[in-house]
């Protein structure tokens, strides 16, 4: 196999920003925790910290162990940056690691927690390993504990559409593997392979808006390139002649000269090991 450009390594985006993701759809995610002092919660493929800058801001208080988990070094290390300069202007109780290693080696972690959340983040993993992945999150976590995952809510009417157009941006941007190893999940499939996996009370605790617009991708993926842009354009506008009417309005799919808004939702799952 030909060796592909790292896409988590040449992307250096805060997607926190780009998504636009609301202080309220965060407190309402952290709330679902039910976090108590002296929790360990392990949080897989954690970008920046936005989780714990957030259990931080709602719970100053709060002690925890907080992991950071992710196998891209760069990532990581932006991840250490930006917690230490949060730190450094906050009062914590909390401590925090940060571990390099493969989503797909996490049952080789020395520790176990009551809390593993996945935040956008399982869909990184290719399809033939997500139900390994989520088996190995199943024997890190302590009898009682849970896992959140935080995830496009994806279901018959939008998941071809919202692959297809995510897809082409990342193959427009150059980032090779996660073209290759990017795979959406149904909801279906996701409660599938918690069920599998062993977990209970498998829930969709809430869904909310994710406004996709193409032009916040013009700078922070494609570097300035408006071919880029245009061919991206070009691509959704074919693939939503595919979409029924309904499914169209749904997604309030507009245009301008200089952008598209979709509007995709996300969605936040709980399940708990017994």
């Amino acid at each position: 196999m030909a060796n592909l450009n790292n896409g988590y390594e040449k992307r250096d985006v805060d997607y926190s920003i780009i998504h636009s993701e609301s202080k309220e759809v965060f407190k309402r995610f952290i709330e679902s925790m039910n976090l108590r002092n002296g929790m360990k919660l392990l949080d897989i493929g954690g970008g920046y910290g936005s989780v714990f800058v957030n259990i931080s801001d709602l719970y100053s208080d709060l002690n925890l162990q907080y992991d950071l988990l992710d196998s891209s070094e760069k990532q990581l290390q932006k991840a250490k940056s930006a917690l230490g300069d949060f730190m450094k202007n906050k009062k914590t109780y909390s401590t925090i690691n940060y571990i390099l290693s493969d989503a797909m080696h996490i049952n080789q972690l020395e520790d176990t927690y009551d809390i593993v959340v996945s935040k956008m983040f399982i869909h990184e993993i290719p399809e033939m390993s997500q139900a390994d992945v989520i088996k190995q999150i199943f024997s890190i976590i302590k009898p009682g504990g849970c896992v959140l995952f935080w995830t496009a809510d994806l279901q018959d009417y939008n998941r071809d559409f919202y692959d297809k157009t995510i897809r082409k941006k990342d193959e427009l941007a150059g980032f090779d593997s996660l073209v290759a190893n990017r795979h959406f999940l149904l909801n279906s499939h996701l409660e599938t392979l918690l069920k599998e996996a062993g977990f209970t009370d498998i829930e969709k605790l809430f869904d909310f808006n994710y406004d996709l617009h193409t032009s916040l991708r013009l700078e922070s993926e494609f570097h300035g390139n408006h071919d880029s842009l245009k061919t991206w354009h070009n691509h959704i506008l074919d693939e939503s002649k595919q979409l029924n009417p309904d499914a169209k309005k749904q997604m309030l799919v507009e245009v301008s000269d200089s952008n598209i808004h979709i509007r995709f939702k996300r969605a936040i799952f709980k399940a708990i090991k017994v």
